[in-house]
């Protein structure tokens, strides 16, 4: 029994800083989001972590420059139990009076990133929003990312945009809402195959999600070439200016 014990508490004490090591709590208070996630690494440069979760609910979690990911990244949400609020980040204003336009970038070949019970809002602490603004970039080839229960508001250009071949998008349970351009009538929209739509697309699978008043499309993997799979399922789409889909 004492052996059993003694093997029990070598093998918690084992598992236990590992857990620990992968996931970094980090609160709004703290400072901006990309400081804090730029400044999360190990002596040889690469990510301490590769979960990071956000708690807090009274106020907004700010970023003033891009969060590149080059390793799997996965961003999660506390939700309120009660509203199902999820945490809200937004640009911060910069010194010279810009904003910055993008959020998260893909950029390592074949990573994972995965965005859950986040509210992604384009427009910053003084009500303006940049109106080249992309939530998430994927700008590698062989990337998979996941959006799930997350709120793209506000953005003016793309939701996501990809420029790379043989991503992956697994898009669900989100929403995407008040995505209209200034002065442009066909964007924003949801994801886009960005300009000049050269790249080849692995899965796109977009299920149960809701796009309200997007000016452009919903899911615009359209490309000089193809793409292996589309799903398209069980979405609302409301109030959409130009068509839902254009894939060929």
């Amino acid at each position: 029994m004492k052996q059993m014990l003694l093997c029990i508490v070598m093998l918690v004490f084992s598992i236990s800083p590992f857990a620990q090591a992968q996931t970094l709590v980090i609160h709004a208070t703290q400072g901006n989001l990309n400081e804090i996630i730029e400044a999360d690494t190990l002596a040889d440069g690469t990510q301490a972590h590769d979960v990071y979760q956000l708690v807090s609910l009274d106020t907004t979690y700010k970023f003033s420059g891009t969060i590149t990911a080059t390793e799997n990244i996965t961003v999660v949400g506390v939700v309120d139990p009660v509203t199902g609020r999820p945490p809200c980040i937004q640009p911060a204003v910069l010194p010279d009076n810009s904003i910055p336009p993008t959020i998260f970038t893909l950029n390592g070949t074949g990573v994972k990133g995965t965005f859950k019970n986040l509210y992604l809002l384009a427009k910053a602490t003084n009500n303006t929003a940049n109106a080249d603004g992309v939530a998430i970039q994927v700008s590698a080839d062989n990337v998979r990312l996941t959006v799930d229960n997350c709120v793209f508001d506000g953005w003016q250009a793309f939701a996501i945009g990809y420029n790379a071949n043989w991503d992956d998008f697994f898009i669900h349970n989100s929403h995407f809402r008040n995505m209209v351009h200034p002065n442009q009538w066909y964007i924003g929209e949801v994801i886009r195959n960005e300009w000049p739509g050269e790249a080849y697309t692995d899965t796109m699978s977009f299920v149960g999600n809701t796009m309200l008043c997007v000016n452009g499309y919903a899911a615009a993997p359209v490309t000089k070439y193809y793409q292996t799979y589309f799903e398209f399922v069980n979405n609302r789409v409301l109030y959409t200016f130009k068509n839902p889909e254009r894939k060929r």
